[in-house]
């Protein structure tokens, strides 16, 4: 089970009667929520302090249907680079919101 009330930080969009979500949260664990049911989970660094000090990319995605018989590709990405942590929500390879947090706030 995941803790989604004790969310650290994430984007949230809606899109097309759709409501999208990026979530992290207090188990390092970020999550991709379509109308808020978890589609995709994968796990973060954990050590103390890593998640701003080393370089890593995860990946998550789901389908979700938008109309009658048509099927978007939603990817949500968070990623650090240089002590910026990193997020995106795209559809069909489209960026739908982004957000950045420097490592020193």
């Amino acid at each position: 089970m995941i803790p989604l009330l004790m969310k650290i930080s994430g984007l949230k969009i809606p899109y097309k009667g759709t409501v999208i979500e990026l979530v992290v949260n207090v188990e390092n664990k970020a999550c991709l929520l379509i109308n808020g049911i978890i589609r995709d989970t994968a796990d973060l660094p954990k050590q103390p302090g890593s998640l701003i000090r080393r370089n890593w990319k995860r990946r998550l995605s789901s389908t979700v249907q938008t109309d009658y018989e048509w099927h978007e590709f939603v990817e949500g990405e968070i990623w650090c680079d240089q002590g910026q942590v990193q997020t995106r929500i795209a559809a069909n390879g489209n960026i739908l919101s982004s957000s950045l947090k420097t490592s020193d706030g």
